[in-house]
């Protein structure tokens, strides 16, 4: 029952620990279990094996669940997301309780908040790592306290109990073809890649030079470290737009980053230049942190 409970709450994702009321606001995402229940019916695949509201019973015996979650960051609106839908299912059976750490994209951090969630004798570990292979020994002290480990979003190159993820070569592959034949097999691009060492930006990046080895007169005139989030875009495209007249695209590894490439190429005056993007995920241009977590990462394509 306890590893059905964490699924159901990794399914419906891709700070100091807090027993909140109904009427408290939750931790990050402030918003209360009224507010959370009424998203929850917005939510994807809550069908996919669905558990009935009210307390949990695991062997037959009705007991206080405590589940850990140890998230890379909350600097993007999705992972803000993914919080809110656990919280709007924990909100639903009243004997669970989160304990909620913030990574800070900083993978020495998310190492220590793993252990600090073992040492507060949690009954399960949610993980969305920061970078996969750094957090396999944190991973494995999981594993070694026989405890459940559901590994999120980027996964972990060691044994867990469960990960939920998606092809993130496929996905890159796709949007890739769709942009080389919008191009018509030729042009100039720039990308702007995920978190280096983060598996989805390797991935989106193999998945990119698979489908570019059969287009040569497609160029890869720069690449830039995006993090996943809007700010460091921005200063990478201006330097792009400065170093390279000639522009036909921009491959980001995610929207957040793609929306700062366009902020740039606004500011630089070069809207004309009808510089199209590719990416993925789906937050909005401005902050979407009350928005229902999408069912996964899409492919989008947009202009400048």
């Amino acid at each position: 029952m306890l590893k059905r409970l964490l699924t159901i709450l990794s399914i419906v994702i891709l700070p100091p620990a807090v027993s909140a009321y109904a009427e408290d606001a939750q931790p990050i995402s402030q918003k209360t279990c009224t507010q959370l229940l009424a998203d929850y019916k917005q939510l994807p695949f809550t069908s996919i094996l669905p558990l009935d509201e009210g307390p949990i019973a695991i062997g037959g015996e009705t007991k206080d669940i405590t589940i850990g979650f140890s998230q890379t960051a909350f600097n993007h609106p999705w992972r803000v997301s993914m919080l809110e839908s656990l919280q709007a299912e924990a909100c639903r059976h009243s004997n669970v309780k989160l304990v909620v750490l913030d990574g800070n994209v900083d993978v020495a951090k998310q190492s220590n908040d793993v252990r600090d969630l073992l040492a507060r004798g949690v009954n399960a570990v949610l993980l969305s790592p920061v970078e996969s292979a750094a957090l396999v020994p944190a991973a494995r002290a999981v594993q070694s306290a026989g405890i459940p480990l559901i590994v999120m979003d980027r996964d972990v190159p060691t044994n867990k109990t469960l990960f939920i993820g998606q092809s993130n070569v496929t996905m890159a592959e796709q949007v890739t073809e769709h942009m080389a034949k919008d191009l018509g097999g030729k042009g100039n691009i720039v990308v702007i890649t995920g978190l280096k060492g983060s598996s989805p930006a390797v991935d989106r990046d193999q998945g990119m030079k698979n489908v570019l080895a059969k287009y040569p007169d497609v160029k890869v005139l720069a690449v830039g470290d995006g993090q996943w989030i809007r700010e460091p875009a921005v200063p990478l495209m201006e330097d792009f737009l400065t170093a390279h007249p000639d522009i036909n695209a921009v491959f980001s590894h995610a929207e957040e980053s793609s929306w700062g490439a366009q902020l740039a190429i606004a500011r630089a005056k070069r809207c004309s230049d009808h510089i199209r993007h590719y990416t993925f995920d789906a937050p909005m241009p401005g902050s979407s942190r009350s928005r229902p977590a999408p069912s996964a990462p899409m492919e989008t394509t947009r202009r400048s």
